[in-house]
């Protein structure tokens, strides 16, 4: 049954133990207060950036966290990676998506740390991933923020049991497998059996006593998917964020074998209402599946708890179709058998390295000396042939190389461009996409086919990295690591954390 016309059965004994439970918390008063006022100043033209962001983050616990979770690539679109405060988050992320966004840490700090508080921290990570899945089928651009925060807050209802009744949350899992589909429809029905209220139903109910804005706790409501796409904007954000929740359990739960089928079919039931094909949520499902395993890590959970999204070959999500992507699977989601023992690159030194150049960076010289050393560390670090830096001369002009370390390329330099912007070939969209990826037979026929005629010329590597450089959702820049020696580059995921800091750190550098 819809929210819109919600049932009058009496609620639970369940639900009222979970308001006396928000009622008493202090740290939920905390959460309400700061809302209240967060909302007073967001209503002032005047307020300024570190108004809010005091307001949000009140702590140094919090604020660490929220940083640590902005930096995950979940938001590298908006500058992650790069974001050294909580007021340079509000600037880049607005004072909406942070301040909510920091709401939710606080639920989550009340889970238990044991084996149950790690289970009920996946109900974390599908509402963080459905704010990254909507921010990918949103289609406009000036409502980005605001769909985030939407299909985040259309989870409070289950975040709120998981944190105050975790027995209750624990139940309402077992009682609903985690391959039924639509998984989040069934869990409502079972929360409705217990509380009297399904889950969105209960974040709606919290909402209003919390005293948030009537558009937030409007969006939060579930009812039957529309016949055609709403007319209001609002509304039309709100089935967005209702499809980025249905597609999170997707990801988190579903083998990529899988995938084609329920997107199909989601398209079929929900696309009426969204103007989505099966096509454009399957490439969603498989952009944010680079980034899973930073959010998982920054909730703490431990990938061995997230069984199938690491198992399979389905990067592009668009194979088939005409210019597809060949199928290379990016570093950070080899399997588990495909990973190498500590030692098989230099994780010390690249350690080292990481952290005198976050000293660097705080010199005046950080912008020549930075970018050289990382690539320098990362070429060490890998025991590469050559690590190549790329770097547009200015706005919307092709990416050229501008420094080399290793073997050097001599003409070859200027026959070799990346664009972001025009090019189709293998680099120029991983740079559009922001796709760190790890190709480890580059003479394959279908990766030969998508590589540029000036990197023909480079003397055939067997294998290759490619970190590209992305700041404020623009390409501004490439890494490229290759060998020729027969070998593979086996990165496990804590060397790929490095490299990727080092790129980080090499871009803060040049944007300073």
């Amino acid at each position: 049954m819809s929210t819109e016309t919600a049932t009058q059965d009496p609620v639970s004994d369940a639900f009222v133990r979970l308001q006396e439970r928000l009622a008493k918390h202090p740290d939920f008063e905390a959460i309400r207060t700061s809302v209240r006022r967060v909302q007073s100043l967001l209503s002032n033209d005047t307020s300024r950036t570190q108004c809010v962001a005091n307001a949000v983050t009140e702590d140094a616990g919090l604020a660490a966290r929220l940083l640590r979770l902005i930096n995950a690539a979940y938001y590298k679109s908006a500058g992650g990676g790069t974001i050294v405060n909580v007021p340079r988050a509000v600037a880049v992320m607005g004072f909406n998506a942070v301040r909510n966004l920091a709401v939710s840490l606080r639920l989550l700090e009340q889970l238990p740390s044991d084996r149950r508080g790690r289970v009920l921290r996946e109900d974390f990570l599908r509402a963080l991933l459905a704010a990254r899945l909507a921010r990918e089928l949103c289609h406009e651009t000036r409502l980005l923020e605001e769909v985030c925060v939407t299909a985040l807050f259309q989870n409070l209802g289950r975040m709120l049991v998981a944190a105050h009744l975790p027995d209750e949350a624990l139940a309402i899992r077992r009682q609903v497998g985690r391959h039924e589909t639509p998984l989040g429809a069934k869990e409502d029905l079972a929360a409705k059996d217990r509380f009297g209220l399904g889950y969105a139903d209960i974040g709606v109910q919290i909402c209003k006593q919390w005293g948030w804005p009537e558009a937030l706790r409007l969006s939060m409501m579930r009812g039957a998917w529309p016949a055609h796409p709403p007319g209001d904007a609002h509304d039309r954000l709100r089935w967005v964020g209702w499809l980025a929740n249905e597609l999170a359990d997707v990801l988190v739960y579903m083998s990529p074998a899988q995938w084609e089928d329920v997107c199909t079919d989601l398209a079929m039931s929900a696309g009426r209402a969204t103007k989505h094909s099966a096509k454009e949520l399957r490439e969603a499902l498989a952009r944010t599946r680079m980034d899973l395993e930073d959010i998982a890590e920054a909730l703490g959970i431990p990938l061995s708890q997230l069984e199938d999204w690491h198992e399979a070959d389905a990067v592009d999500g668009a194979e088939g179709t005409e210019g597809a992507l060949p199928r290379a699977l990016p570093a950070q989601a080899r399997s588990s058998a495909e990973r190498p023992a500590p030692g098989q690159v230099d994780r010390a030194m690249l350690q080292e390295e990481a952290l005198h150049l976050s000293e660097a960076l705080l010199d005046v010289s950080a912008s020549k000396v930075v970018p050289e050393r990382a690539l320098s560390a990362m070429f060490m670090g890998l025991g590469a042939r050559r690590a190549v830096l790329f770097l547009a001369a200015r706005s919307n002009v092709p990416f050229q190389i501008v420094n080399v370390v290793g073997d050097e390329l001599a003409s070859i330099g200027p026959a070799w461009t990346v664009d972001p912007a025009q090019g189709r070939d293998l680099f120029s969209r991983l740079c559009a996409r922001g796709t760190d990826t790890l190709i480890h037979d580059a003479n394959r026929p279908e990766i030969q086919s998508h590589l540029p005629p000036g990197f023909q010329r480079v003397g055939r590597p067997n294998c290759f990295v490619v970190l590209p450089m992305t700041f404020k959702e623009r390409a501004v820049g490439m890494i490229y690591l290759d060998r020729d020696d027969g070998e593979t580059f086996v990165i496990d995921d804590e060397s790929m954390k490095l490299l990727r800091t080092l790129r980080n750190q090499a871009l803060m550098a040049l944007l300073a």
